[in-house]
């Protein structure tokens, strides 16, 4: 049957309740699943019937099962996963809102993954409190844009995550193409590294050497920025203070 019937019928039909509508549409697709068209209109008035629902209302629940089976026909359409993900979120459904966005990325082409990915990494940013979504999502977002790391470090700090933000910093400044996508300078970031360590001593102590040489990392930026020495050497003594290493502290002060 063609689209164009259904939508005339659907237009005839613009003053009927959503129950009628919905029922039309149903029929509709029954016979044309892969109608881009209908599932498209449908969920648009789906949507807007859950729209201000709690998410354990039945209309949020058919809308979702609506948007399942739409994507079922319709899985290589970019534009519908957005809409599912925002429909999703707006419900508080964020585990779902996340799955949602993980199998859009497994069922697109590579060419469409940047649109999924600033919608998740979005997601992602508005709950920080959340920070283990971020150390799952993040990492599987560098693989496709590695430049982006400064990005995962910026989230860490603000979720509280001073010592997963050290290592993923270090990273970024001991990478010799890194380039800071915010336009910093790499002297800059080597300070952000610096100070967080200072901060962050026991934390950094923590992750042990073998992992984390914060002395090391300090030592690198004195021999890297010959203008910032009298900065780094107070900031290597602060951190054996801070740990209660007086004897180290004192003698780096010597050594400075």
């Amino acid at each position: 049957q063609d689209v164009r019937v259904w939508s005339r019928y659907l237009a005839l039909r613009h003053d009927a309740g959503p129950r009628v509508r919905f029922a039309v549409f149903e029929r509709a697709l029954a016979h044309l699943p892969g109608s881009y068209k209908l599932w498209a209109a449908y969920l648009r008035e789906r949507v807007r019937d859950a729209r201000g629902q709690p998410r354990a209302d039945v209309a949020c629940t058919r809308t979702v099962n609506a948007f399942d089976r739409a994507l079922l026909f319709l899985h290589k359409m970019p534009t519908l996963w957005l809409e599912y993900a925002s429909f999703l979120d707006e419900h508080g459904h964020v585990t779902q809102c996340r799955l949602a966005l993980d199998r859009a990325l497994r069922a697109l082409p590579v060419t469409q993954h940047e649109r999924v990915w600033n919608v998740y990494l979005k997601l992602v940013e508005r709950h920080k409190t959340a920070w283990q979504l971020g150390t799952h999502v993040f990492p599987r977002y560098l693989q496709f844009q590695p430049r982006d790391r400064e990005r995962y470090v910026e989230f860490l700090i603000d979720a509280g995550q001073p010592a997963l933000a050290m290592q993923e910093l270090r990273t970024l400044v001991l990478d010799p193409n890194a380039v800071s996508v915010r336009g910093r300078p790499l002297h800059d970031l080597w300070m952000q590294l610096c100070d967080l360590v200072v901060q962050n001593a026991e934390q950094a102590e923590a992750l042990g050497r073998g992992k984390f040489d914060a002395e090391a990392i300090i030592r690198a930026g004195l021999r890297r920025f010959s203008d910032e020495t009298g900065r780094l050497w107070c900031s290597l003594a602060e951190y054996h203070l801070r740990l209660g290493r007086f004897d180290q502290a004192q003698q780096v002060y010597e050594e400075a």
